[in-house]
């Protein structure tokens, strides 16, 4: 297999590593303030959010030198997410819902570009939110076919923890509990996507060995 094409195939990887590492590195930038805390002089894993790293200013109105960073590694894993999506048919057992899969899964990742833009936060969210459920649930009946039970357990966390972010976001209701919720989303979301990038590159190398 070319070198090209193993980079293509495991872009998604490494995407999502480069994408662990500019938000991190956008964490320390962070000069403090959440919803909860006001008085906070950096990031906190337990009250900001996400998209806290992406505003130009902070909740207490200060320059946010992280947003720069943030916005990046937003870039980053968009790019790196849609490519996922268009190679995961390579293990879905379905070939009518291959396209349906690849485009749903693209729009859904593109319009979270949506929260780096002023007033579009909310309507980014539930377009993702829309388009990443119908990609998620064919991929979940696909890799149940397939037998591919870790990652089905992986994908079924992935969405339970998705619908709960949605919940509590869009409610309102016990925020106080949804930076982290929303953290571990990501860790989760993560580990699906490197988990199941390895069997589609292991799958792809094994055929063009034959």
């Amino acid at each position: 297999m070319k070198l090209g094409i193993k980079i293509w195939l495991l872009s998604p990887t490494i995407g999502v590593v480069a994408f662990a590492l500019l938000f991190y590195y956008a964490t320390l930038l962070y000069p403090g303030g959440s919803y909860f805390d006001h008085n906070l002089t950096s990031f906190s894993w337990l009250q900001n959010y996400w998209c806290d790293l992406l505003d130009d200013r902070t909740i207490t109105n200060k320059n946010n030198p992280a947003q720069a960073i943030a916005s990046a590694a937003m870039l980053v894993i968009a790019i790196s997410v849609s490519i996922f999506w268009i190679i995961s048919t390579h293990i879905h057992a379905n070939p009518k819902q291959h396209r349906l899969i690849q485009l749903s899964g693209s729009l859904g990742i593109m319009s979270m570009l949506l929260l780096l833009i002023d007033g579009y936060h909310n309507i980014g969210l539930l377009l993702a939110g829309v388009f990443s459920l119908v990609a998620f649930s064919l991929a979940l009946i696909n890799i149940y076919q397939q037998r591919y039970m870790h990652l089905f357990f992986l994908a079924c966390v992935a969405i339970f923890l998705s619908l709960l972010s949605y919940s509590l976001f869009f409610s309102r209701y016990y925020t106080v509990a949804l930076p982290m919720i929303q953290k571990l989303n990501f860790l989760v979301i993560g580990i699906w996507i490197i988990a199941t990038n390895s069997v589609i590159y292991k799958q792809v190398k094994q055929k063009a060995s034959i």
